[in-house]
């Protein structure tokens, strides 16, 4: 049996308050021979001013009192935590010995602020390597067939490339967060989208949301793959369908339709030269032209 204690406060407590009831805990452990360990993560996921606000906190209620029985872990990324503070940093000043004009006068580089605080927040730091994982493809196919089943499974290889060639990391973390939006895009859209052409929306949909007229019908975030899909006269229906959802074969005449209709009979050339995709214009424009009205 255990017995829980629950302290409620409406008010927030000062420092010193803080600090005495952190003493109290720390004494009741030393009774009880028990340890505690507390872990503050996620802090390169906050915005800057949080950062500054919370490691401020740290240190004003860690790392000036020695308690011992409770310890603080922190995991963090050093140039979040100097990016954060950089705008403390201070501009050092170097003097030649022999001069006495200011116009000798040297500026060294700028003393970065984040660093002193992290040196006096913690008596000990702990440098952990960043993760490198050699056999990620294993990883990939491991985590494609635990999401899409042996099935579907099966049809990886292509979007195994896509995913070698476009992607920037291959981090667990990039490699579930690539694999769970395929799966998403997948369950919402059926299988009439082949798995490769919703990777290649996956892996570029930063671009198509900022432009998606332009990066839907010729896409410039093929890189490697450019010669492999640049042909492709499927890509733009596929790409078009899975952005707007809808059916893949209706996808060029309702997203560009109207909009050919009405730049032609606006006389807006450009927006027609700056489609930029032959095949997809000389398949809109017939239609398009019939339905001109002026």
């Amino acid at each position: 049996s255990y017995k829980t204690i629950e302290f409620i406060t409406e008010k927030e407590p000062t420092a010193r308050q803080f600090r005495n009831w952190m003493r109290r805990i720390d004494d009741e452990l030393k009774n009880k021979n028990t340890h505690v360990v507390l872990i503050i993560d996620n802090m390169d996921r906050l915005p800057i001013a949080k950062v500054k606000e919370i490691w401020a906190t740290i240190h004003a209620f860690f790392a000036e009192c020695n308690y011992n029985y409770i310890q603080t872990v922190i995991p963090f990324d050093r140039n979040h935590i100097i990016n954060a503070f950089k705008e403390e940093n201070i501009q050092e000043i170097a003097l030649p010995h022999n001069t006495d004009t200011e116009a000798n006068v040297v500026a060294g580089a700028p003393k970065s602020y984040g660093n002193d605080f992290i040196n006096k927040t913690f008596f000990v730091v702990f440098r952990v390597a960043p993760p490198i994982l050699s056999d990620w493809r294993d990883y990939f196919e491991k985590i494609w067939q635990e999401a899409f089943g042996p099935n579907i499974y099966r049809k990886h290889d292509t979007l195994l490339l896509i995913f070698e060639k476009l992607s920037q990391e291959f981090t667990p973390r990039k490699i579930i967060a690539f694999i769970n939006e395929c799966v998403t895009i997948y369950y919402v859209m059926g299988d009439k989208i082949p798995v490769e052409y919703v990777g290649l929306y996956v892996i570029g949909k930063e671009d198509i949301m900022k432009d998606p007229d332009k990066q839907l019908l010729n896409p410039n975030f093929l890189g490697s793959l450019k010669n492999k899909y640049e042909n492709d006269e499927e890509l733009p229906k596929y790409l078009s369908a899975i952005h707007y959802q809808i059916d893949k074969d209706k996808a060029l005449d309702v997203v560009y339709q109207s909009q050919v209709i009405k730049a032609m009979e606006d006389g807006n050339i450009r927006y027609i030269t700056d489609m930029g995709n032959d095949r997809v214009l000389n398949a809109l424009l017939p239609n398009a032209i019939s339905e001109l009205t002026n």
